[in-house]
């Protein structure tokens, strides 16, 4: 029987309906005081389910948000091929009810982004986490926000006190929360601290070569791949890949230009190796 996702939806925006009336104003008390970041601007804005019931491809189904009318986007949940196309529904946790939060997540196909009521995942503070409907085992648990791919507390940019040691605050979707940093804390036996950009390090066993260490010769661009967890402790695979450019696709890392189809420092000389170039996975 197909999924009827109007009425999924319309469940989830009940959620919203019996916000106390004091706390609803309370809520757009603060929100008038408080600036919007960049970041937060660009999330889908939160209307009446009247109004997006109005919309035609309200809870039809879809492979990408270019087929759901604005603001809303093609929302999915994990392993499945198709979504529906849904808005934003709350603002603030406490209009998800007791057991869930108001978060962010991404939809298929664009980089629209829609506010929405999800369960509390596994993930704790520190660990990475992927946010996403129907992925409890990797959603950070209730309290804790997913931005850039980690868990962490919500804090204050300008307090670096707010996060505990090990941390920095950076601002995210959600709001600002603690990132994890091992660059001045070092890691345990076994583990290496590895840089995963813009100031983020986490402590991990490094399964490959670690070419932050030994940096990539010959054209080589060192890959860092999705962390994992083994026996409850992190892993990441290191190796020194090759990524493939043309003039009119997208730009090279930072550091290096496209030569003869790929990606190659400018301290390098001579044609590239024979063979096909490999393309990295994606960076966490």
């Amino acid at each position: 029987m197909p999924v009827r996702w109007s009425t999924l939806l319309g469940g989830i925006a009940g959620l919203l309906l019996p916000v106390p009336l004091m706390l609803l104003a309370g809520e757009i008390r603060r929100e008038q005081r408080a600036e919007m970041s960049p970041a937060r601007e660009q999330v889908s804005p939160v209307l009446p389910l009247s109004e997006q019931k109005a919309l035609q491809t309200f809870g039809l189904d879809c492979s990408g948000s270019e087929e759901c009318e604005s603001p809303l986007g093609c929302l999915y949940f994990a392993g499945e091929r198709q979504g529906f196309c849904g808005g934003s529904t709350c603002r603030e946790d406490f209009q998800c009810g007791e057991d869930w939060m108001c978060r962010t997540v991404h939809t298929l196909g664009s980089e629209a982004l829609v506010r929405t009521c999800i369960p509390p995942g596994l993930r704790k503070e520190g660990e990475s986490c992927v946010q996403s409907l129907g992925m409890k085992e990797e959603t950070c648990a209730m309290g804790f926000r997913c931005t850039a791919g980690w868990c962490g507390r919500s804090c204050q940019p300008d307090e670096p006190t707010s996060c505990p040691q090990g941390f920095f605050c950076r601002e995210g979707l959600d709001g600002p929360s603690c990132l994890p940093t091992c660059e001045t804390t070092g890691c345990s036996h076994g583990q290496e601290c590895v840089s995963l950009g813009e100031g983020i390090s986490v402590c991990a066993v490094v399964r490959g070569e670690n070419c932050q260490k030994v940096p990539c010769s010959e054209g080589g661009l060192c890959s860092v791949w999705p962390p994992r967890y083994e026996d409850s402790r992190l892993e990441l695979k290191m190796a020194c890949s090759r990524v493939s450019c043309s003039d009119g696709g997208p730009a090279c890392p930072p550091g290096t230009s496209c030569v003869q189809g790929l990606c190659r420092h400018p301290s390098e000389s001579g044609p590239p190796d024979a063979g096909p170039p490999v393309s990295p996975p994606r960076h966490p």
